[in-house]
């Protein structure tokens, strides 16, 4: 049998991660995390490990770019009205001139705002 922190990584592992169905993993989940041996278990959790995490963003820049561009284009709407106050309160002051410049310096902030108004 599989030890106890095997079976709560896999859970873990499987709740974060975006993957695809294998032998083992089907074996696994059909049953009920308890007759899995340690070695399959280890297998499970290198496939999962090996897995893209699901909050891993591809966007590319020029589309977070364009999207905070927009954003301030369309201030007198409500959901983009708060979205560009909540961007002046964390500091995020830019203007069509100046993004470039801006989001090189603050890529990490910037995306992250992204991310928190387009899941």
């Amino acid at each position: 049998m599989m030890t106890e922190k095997q079976n709560a990584y896999i859970k873990s592992l499987m709740s974060k991660k975006e993957w695809a169905v294998t032998a083992d993993l089907e074996f696994y989940a059909n049953t009920y995390y308890t007759q899995v041996d340690k070695a399959t278990a280890s297998a499970i959790i290198e496939y999962l490990l090996s897995c893209d995490d699901k909050t891993a963003e591809t966007v590319s820049d020029s589309k977070i770019i364009n999207w905070f561009l927009m954003v301030d284009k369309k201030k007198k709407g409500k959901k983009m009205g708060e979205i560009a106050d909540d961007a002046w309160k964390n500091k995020i002051f830019y203007n069509k001139q100046n993004i470039n410049t801006v989001f090189t310096a603050k890529k990490e902030i910037m995306t992250d705002f992204y991310n928190k108004y387009n899941k």
